[in-house]
């Protein structure tokens, strides 16, 4: 049986302690709700102007989140050497409110 994760808090996330799987799949999550906002076709643009990340990244995070939705549970995120590092140092990150392009 699977142990329940308590909700981390905004000091976890700043002291590193939420695990890398859970920031991908919010990542993903937040990325897939972008996609669906923004215009057809201004999605590669608002990932330009938006993050540090290529689109090839940010589908990669879009497709472990759906991994882990029809799994039901978090998977095992495996990133790339510069991917694990712009996540564990970003990981505040995930406390900002949606960013739309205007």
């Amino acid at each position: 049986m699977r142990k329940k994760r308590k909700k981390p808090t905004k000091s976890d996330l700043l002291k590193g302690r939420v695990p890398l799987d859970e920031i991908a799949y919010k990542y993903g999550v937040y990325f897939s709700w972008i996609k669906n906002e923004v215009e057809h076709g201004k999605f590669l643009a608002w990932i330009n102007a938006n993050t540090r990340w290529s689109y090839r990244t940010v589908r990669n995070y879009m497709n472990y989140a759906e991994q882990c939705e029809r799994a039901g549970y978090l998977l095992k995120y495996r990133p790339s050497g510069r991917s694990k590092g712009l996540l564990a140092k970003h990981r505040q990150l995930l406390d900002l409110g949606p960013v739309l392009p205007s």
